[in-house]
């Protein structure tokens, strides 16, 4: 969602929103569908506090690849 003032911004962020145009079939500009499932947007606030502890994980498990793709040349 995008909250504006800005009559042209607006303007933009619709476009980008109906995939690229403001006339069917006729893309001015490269859209998207950015539609995300119950699990994608889940509840952030939630798990802001547990945020250390993923990014913990996450390096962990980068470095461990990591390794494992040191041994092909």
């Amino acid at each position: 969602m995008v909250v504006t003032d800005d009559a042209g911004l607006a303007d933009s962020m619709r476009v980008i929103a109906g995939h690229g145009s403001r006339v069917r079939y006729y893309h001015e500009v490269l859209g998207l569908t950015a539609a995300s499932d119950t699990l994608q947007g889940g509840d952030p606030a939630g798990q802001l506090p547990h945020l250390p502890e993923y990014n913990t994980a996450r390096r962990k498990a980068a470095a461990r690849y990591g390794e494992l793709l040191r041994v092909f040349p």
